[in-house]
């Protein structure tokens, strides 16, 4: 009887440690890795929230210093047109009066005034930023790309590229099916466009300063756009920035 009884004490004795040592098991087993795991999780959750609200931050900064620099660009712009336009008339106008004494002080005005405008003007132009990113070009061609067996990746400007894009074919008749798209290496890809339609000095001009600013944001000084004139019909040749390190 007094054995029986000796047992039970210790294994009530035995069963208590256990209970006792449930609970540092359960935490060191268990509870502390979903605590560290719900830990890290809150916290990369919080890096994230901060990174967007950084992004947010910078995005504002940028739209407020993009809206000042359109601002002084168009007071520039519009200054230099109105103050200018008139300026070869009234140079006409004295050369026609015989005044030549005045003649030197009135053209170096103009000049002057318009050197002043258009460093302003240039300036402003300078101060805006490429926003580069990967970007899939037959989406922004909003059309397949017959020699691309896989998606092909530029990197540039959304806004930028679709514009140019999109002047293609508004202004050079660009339709489906008349581009062809290779990679040169893994720094350019070159995309062949036939146009039915030439496309105006003005036009080549605002392409031409489109890929530029790709290039020098992208440092592929190689970007660039030109034509070539193929059994009566005018290709485009345009060399983009291939995604990759740059």
């Amino acid at each position: 009887m007094q054995k029986s009884q000796t047992d039970r004490t210790i294994a009530l004795v035995l069963l208590v440690l256990v209970l006792i040592a449930i609970v540092p098991a359960y935490y060191f087993l268990y509870l502390r890795h979903r605590l560290y795991e719900r830990y890290f999780a809150e916290r990369r959750q919080r890096e994230n929230v901060e990174a967007v609200e950084d992004d947010i931050r910078r995005a504002e900064l940028e739209s407020a210093g993009l809206h000042i620099d359109n601002a002084v660009l168009d007071n520039c712009l519009s200054t230099l047109k109105h103050e200018t336009m008139y300026y070869p008339s009234r140079i006409r106008q004295i050369v026609d009066q015989g005044d030549l004494q005045s003649l030197p002080e009135v053209t170096a005005y103009y000049r002057e005034l318009y050197g002043l405008l258009s460093e302003q003007a240039q300036n402003q132009v300078e101060h805006a930023k490429l926003h580069l990113q990967r970007l899939d070009l037959a989406k922004l061609v909003s059309c397949p790309l017959p020699l691309a067996t896989r998606p092909i990746y530029v990197l540039g400007d959304e806004t930028l590229l679709r514009y140019l894009f999109e002047l293609l074919r508004k202004h050079g008749g660009l339709r489906e099916g008349e581009t062809d798209c290779q990679l040169v290496d893994d720094r350019y890809v070159q995309l062949t466009i036939a146009l039915p339609n030439p496309l105006t000095p003005i036009e080549r001009l605002v392409c031409r300063q489109v890929l530029r600013d790709h290039g020098e944001a992208a440092h592929r000084r190689a970007c660039s756009i030109r034509e070539e004139q193929h059994n009566n019909v005018t290709n485009m040749i345009i060399i983009l920035p291939a995604y990759g390190k740059l």
